[in-house]
């Protein structure tokens, strides 16, 4: 099952897909942001992310880049942009499962 990330300000337009491979991948980062704030992204449920947690979900994101996917590389870029969105209320990052 597919993820779907997407900023609540940009809709569908920026929409990127992370499949089942590519959350295995962020798997640990995903474990480290649930130790520090308590929000858990599974694959099953939906979920959001302030910018901040986006923020801190991408700093912990630590994988070889032989593994790094087009996939991945846009979720990465998605996230890096969270201190752009910080500053805009009510600018969650949608994760739909």
């Amino acid at each position: 099952m597919a993820l779907d990330f997407v900023w609540l300000d940009s809709g569908d337009s920026e929409k990127v897909s992370l499949s089942n491979s590519g959350y295995s991948l962020i798997y640990p980062a995903i474990e480290l942001l649930k130790a520090k704030t308590g929000i858990y992204i599974d694959q099953y449920s939906d979920s959001r992310l302030s910018p901040q947690h986006a923020a801190l979900l991408v700093s912990n994101i630590k994988i070889k880049p032989a593994d790094i996917t087009s996939e991945l590389r846009a979720l990465i870029k998605m996230l890096n942009t969270a201190g752009e969105k910080s500053w805009c209320r009510g600018t969650d990052l949608n994760i739909l499962a």
